[in-house]
Order: C-alpha cells, then structure tokens, then sequence
C-alpha cells in the first residue's frame, strides 16, 4: 500500500478512480446515505452514479443489483465502524470491479483483525481533519497493483487560514483546559450569523473540477504531533458516555456495541428533532455538538430515500 497526502477527501477521491484507471463516464456505486459533497465530485468529472441503499444498521441492501451495473463501487465505514469489505468482495466475485473504501469518518479505527481502516480495499480515502482539528487533510491510500499519482502536479496548499477556524482551534483549546462548554455557544452564535446572511453557503455546487491541493503545513504538523492513544481513548470513553445518557431520550442508537479496534467519529442515533434536542441539552455540557448527518442531494424521480434517512444524527466528538 502507498499513502498520498491531499487537502480534501474529494481531491484524493477522484485522484484515486484515475489511478485505478477509470475513464470518464464510468459508472460508479455508492450508498445512498452519504455527503452530497462526493456525488457532487463525481457528476463533475463525468463519472455516472448507480446508488445503492443501507440497512438501519448501515448494511448494505441488494448490492448485486448494483455491482452488475458498475465498474467501481464505494463502501463506506459509517462514523468510523469498519464496514464489512468481505460481504462487498463476496459480491463482487471475479469481476473487474475496482473496491473503494470510503473512510472519512475513521481515522485511527481498525477492524476485527486489527486492519487499519482505510488500508483493505484497492482505494482507501480518509479524511483526518473529521477526527483531529486541522483545517485540511486527507489521505488517499493505494494497492500496490495501483498506478502511483504525480504528486509533483498537486497545487500548493492554501496560502492563507480562514479567520473563523483559528477562531475556532482557539475555542476548542480553552475549552479542554476549562471544560466549560465554550464551542456549544460559539457554534450557536455561528448558526445566527448564517442564518441572517444572504450569502449562499459554500459547497452548494461546484463548477467544474477543482485542482488537488497539498494539505496545509499546519494539518501536518497536527497529524504528526497528536497522541493516538490518547485520542483513540478520549472518542471511546465519549461514546460510552453517550450511549449512557442516551436512555429515556427518545433516540435509538445506530450501534450498542463498541468493538476494541473502533475509534468513533461520534454517536450516531435515530430519533426525530424532538428527541435530538432533548438528547443535546442532556449532553450539553460536556461540549458534544449534535447535527443531522448526512447533507445529501436532493432526491429524483429515479432516486428515492428511505424515511430513517432523514432521522440519522450525529453527536459529533470532534474537540
């Protein structure tokens, strides 16, 4: 396996279907459930897209169908739980079908065998910026049966920090000396300011396709200097917590278990707006954020979505 540092995930994504030698106008599967930000990257560089759909328990549903139709196909480890890439290989049979793991959401997991995430299908993508403050990164892994991309045509990372995340990193420090819940009121103050701006809110559309970039020196630095272990230790004891307060909200966890090589993005749980608000305010003040995941694309007449879809929420443990 080979590791290639990019700025976003998308740029590692589409760099990676080039290095498995997709043409433009490929069909490629993907769950339904999944950030309208890979669908967009992938109609702009004119892949075509055949969506399959998931199980409540995030399992895939008549992936044959699919993997008939389609010369890639994506798995994705939701919020940081390995996905089972031996049930898609199954499938998958003998067929020239390139494997991709979407692993956004788990950095520093692995699976029952002890396989990092990221690291077991022809493609692996991983966003580390969803797991430690950075203001980019990804990380676009390989098989070594995979041509290897010309980092030298990568753009040059962002030249200049948003004020809002150093802002933002700042908060986010002071809150774990005092364990005063300082980012919950920043992010409500945030949410007032965008919802009394008329600016249109970014990654609606993309024009085009965007250059990959390097990732920020910062992010590296970041990357380099975090303690694992202790990260690993702080999201499981987080999430044990979570599932604790959980009882008599109203939700219903997505998962109840917590396997030993799973480091979670979050606690994820169904549940209507109701019910997510009680929950918040009963975790409020341990400084746990809670949204509605994912931001998909809207559906089609030739795309439809299940109902638990739009009840999916995240409490998400990003310090």
């Amino acid at each position: 396996m080979t590791s290639h540092y990019f700025s976003l995930a998308r740029h590692a994504l589409l760099t990676g279907l080039q290095c498995a030698g997709l043409k433009i106008g490929a069909k490629v599967g993907m769950p339904r459930l999944i950030c309208s930000e890979v669908e967009k990257s992938l109609r702009a560089a004119d892949f075509q897209i055949v969506y399959y759909h998931v199980s409540e328990g995030l399992h895939p549903i008549q992936l044959s169908t699919v993997v008939e139709m389609c010369e890639a196909i994506i798995a994705v480890n939701y919020f940081g739980f390995p996905a089972n890439l031996d049930y898609f290989r199954e499938i998958i049979g003998n067929r020239a079908i390139v494997l991709i793991e979407d692993n956004a959401h788990g950095w520093l997991s692995r699976d029952s065998r002890g396989l990092e995430l990221g690291h077991r299908a022809d493609v692996g993508i991983t966003s580390f910026r969803k797991t430690i403050r950075s203001v980019d990164g990804a990380i676009l892994t390989l098989s070594s049966h995979l041509d290897v991309p010309n980092m030298a045509e990568l753009g040059p990372s962002i030249f200049q920090i948003n004020p809002g995340y150093r802002a933002r990193d700042w908060i986010s420090q002071v809150e774990s000396k005092t364990h005063m819940p300082m980012m919950n009121l920043a992010r409500s103050v945030t949410r007032s300011i965008r919802r009394a701006s008329v600016k249109p809110s970014h990654g609606v559309s993309m024009d085009g396709i965007e250059r990959p970039r390097r990732p920020h020196p910062s992010s590296m630095v970041r990357l380099e200097k975090t303690n694992q272990r202790r990260e690993i230790e702080r999201r499981r004891d987080r999430w044990l917590y979570c599932l604790q307060e959980s009882a008599g909200t109203g939700i219903t966890p997505v998962h109840f278990d917590l396997p030993s090589g799973v480091c979670p993005m979050g606690f994820a749980f169904y549940g209507s707006k109701e019910a997510a608000r009680k929950y918040s305010r009963r975790i409020y003040r341990s400084g746990i954020e809670v949204f509605s995941w994912p931001e998909m694309s809207c559906p089609s007449d030739s795309v439809t979505d299940l109902d638990y879809y739009h009840q999916l929420w995240i409490a998400n443990f990003l310090q």
